[in-house]
């Protein structure tokens, strides 16, 4: 299998990378409007439907800290809920952060405008780095559902992250990953293409 590597050289601010993902939920679930939730235990089966860091590094050399990774569900008052799951490693040897979301919105018309701030969220963050990463939209590698958009993360010396959002009904799905682009010769069908068929044909 191949090793779970450094990072390109010359180095990339990671820190500003890994952060993205706190200001892209805060900024969807601003936009979205029930900002304000509870949260509770995942439920039984809530693994299945979110991408995991064991996901991402399918057929790497990669050993897990379990003591980084968290999972929950967050209630709202208008009945819709989130599922997250985060890896968070950015101090290790090999810095990593994986966070995966899955949305149950209350109305279609509210699972768009998740959707919406999630894209939104992550083109602002991403346009304040001035560590020339730069955004490369690869949507034809992946769709999903009623829309998706697939966009990874890349200086000169590589891919450096990516991240996916998607929506299908009222089910809304994002994943982000730094730190990291996809292992050689894995297509993003691999990571993402399982769980998120999962999110398609169960009711959660």
């Amino acid at each position: 299998m191949a090793p779970f590597g450094p990072s390109p050289k010359p180095p990339v601010n990671k820190r500003k990378i890994l952060a993205i993902p706190a200001v892209v939920l805060l900024f969807g679930a601003l936009i979205y409007g029930c900002f304000v939730g509870v949260d509770v235990e995942a439920a039984p089966g809530d693994r299945d439907l979110v991408i995991t860091v064991e996901d991402v590094t399918v057929g790497l050399d990669f050993h897990k800290n379990a003591a980084h990774e968290t999972l929950k569900r967050t209630w709202y008052l208008d009945g819709s809920f989130d599922i997250l799951y985060e890896y968070d490693d950015t101090d290790g040897t090999a810095p990593l952060y994986v966070s995966s979301q899955v949305t149950r919105a209350s109305s279609r018309a509210d699972a768009g405008g998740q959707l919406t701030g999630m894209k939104l969220g992550a083109k602002a963050t991403f346009s304040m780095m001035s560590e020339g990463v730069a955004e490369t939209p690869r949507d034809h590698l992946f769709r999903w559902g009623d829309e998706s958009s697939l966009v990874f993360l890349t200086v000169p010396e590589g891919d450096v992250g990516y991240y996916f959002v998607g929506r299908k009904d009222k089910a809304v799905v994002m994943v982000i990953v730094g730190g990291m682009g996809l292992p050689e010769g894995v297509p993003i069908e691999r990571v993402i293409g399982s769980k998120l068929e999962v999110v398609s044909t169960r009711k959660f």
